[in-house]
């Protein structure tokens, strides 16, 4: 009726970026100018508990620690004076900075119709506010990203056997991040989305079973207007007084993503 478990993830993260300057014209230019690479390792303790309090009912808790997750940057290349680049996008060659990933509760329960139907839902809560992130400014300085909020996700499905020893499962989530704007970048780019998958399960024997998913994320648009003083401190006069010259943009975080993913389970006892 009650099961306990005990796991360990390592995790290696790898992130990549480009700079790429771009001229038109007659003497047009497209050159790369700066690759960069961070990398972190971390180790994730995860407890949970099963709990089948009916044969048609199956109830399962899980808690992951948060990762620890401390990235080294290393500049692959840099072509601009004194890696002015670099500094000014937050990635000082050598620099190493905190950006963990969150712990999280998670809840999901099954209940079986049928010999061959199941129902499912499930929920993620993301302890995003205990995790320690940190980024660089344009000076090369690290600072502190402290304003973070608790995320979740729910998401129900379903599992039918429509032949002997082959299933169909399907499902949708809601992944509701709940971080503040100033949290968002062209790097850090975590919006709300809806995901929708599904996938096959074939039991091969008692103890083998493969698994085939197909997932899909919408991510709606995130839209918003920027302004900043021109970096060279200009000046106009405007009714007589002088005033800095500033830029104004807008942005638009578009995100979309496919996932295919393949399982094998195999049972020792």
């Amino acid at each position: 009726m009650v099961a306990a478990s005990l796991s360990v993830r390592y995790l290696t993260s790898i992130k990549s970026s480009k700079a790429t300057f771009v001229r038109g014209g007659k003497n047009g230019l497209d050159l790369n100018i700066l690759e960069a690479e961070m990398k972190a390792t971390g180790i994730t303790p995860v407890v949970g508990l099963n709990i089948r309090p009916a044969d048609a009912l199956n109830v399962g808790f899980s808690f992951e620690a948060p990762t620890k997750l401390e990235y080294e940057i290393d500049i692959k290349k840099d072509l601009s004076v004194n890696h002015i680049v670099s500094t000014a996008g937050g990635k000082p060659d050598g620099g190493k900075y905190r950006f963990d990933l969150p712990g999280k509760v998670n809840f999901g329960v099954e209940y079986a119709v049928t010999n061959d139907f199941k129902v499912m839902a499930s929920g993620i809560y993301y302890l995003s506010k205990w995790m320690k992130m940190e980024k660089f400014d344009s000076t090369g300085k690290k600072v502190d990203i402290d304003k973070k909020s608790h995320s979740y996700e729910i998401g129900a499905g379903f599992e039918w056997k429509f032949i002997q020893n082959v299933a169909w499962t399907g499902g949708i989530v809601w992944d509701y991040i709940n971080q503040p704007e100033e949290n968002i970048s062209d790097e850090l780019f975590k919006n709300n989305c809806l995901n929708v998958g599904t996938g096959f399960s074939i039991d091969a024997n008692d103890r083998t079973k493969f698994t085939i998913g197909f997932m899909r994320n919408f991510y709606p648009d995130l839209k918003r207007s920027n302004g900043a003083e021109a970096a060279n401190g200009s000046f106009a006069v405007v009714s007589g007084k002088s005033v800095p010259l500033t830029s104004k943009y807008d942005e638009t975080y578009h995100k979309e993503s496919w996932v295919v993913a393949v399982g094998m389970q195999y049972n020792f006892l």
